[in-house]
C-alpha cells in the first residue's frame, strides 16, 4: 500500500485506499504546483513487487521571483558653454603656471 511519509506545511497528499496487487506498475505525480512553489517527485514509478512502496519522496522549492529591472538613467552630457567654459578655465591655469611649467 502507498501511504505518505511526511506531511509538510499543510499539504494535502492522496493516497490510494485500496492494495495494489503485485506487477501492478504505478506512477506517482503531482497534480497541480502549489502557488510559488515547485514540486518534484523521487522514486515515483515502478512496479508493486511483494513489499510496500517505501522510498517515494515528494519535494517542493519556492520559485525565486526576479526583482524588477532598474530603469536606465542616462548620464548628462556636457552642453557647448560648459565645454568652452572649461577649457577657459584650463587655459587660465596653464597661463597662471606658466612660470612652473616652461
Amino acid at each position: 500500500m502507498v501511504t505518505p511519509a511526511k506531511r509538510g506545511k499543510g499539504k494535502k497528499v492522496k493516497t490510494p485506499k485500496t492494495e495494489l496487487e503485485d506487477g501492478v506498475a504505478y506512477a506517482i505525480t503531482v497534480l497541480a504546483q502549489p502557488a510559488g512553489q515547485t514540486c518534484s517527485v523521487t522514486n515515483g514509478s515502478g512496479t508493486i513487487a511483494t513489499a510496500d512502496v517505501t522510498d517515494v519522496s515528494v519535494a517542493c522549492i519556492d520559485d525565486v521571483v526576479a526583482p524588477p529591472p532598474v530603469p536606465m538613467v542616462p548620464i548628462p552630457a556636457m552642453s557647448e558653454w560648459a565645454l568652452i567654459l572649461l577649457t577657459m578655465l584650463l587655459g587660465l591655469m596653464v597661463y597662471a603656471n606658466r612660470r612652473r611649467l616652461f
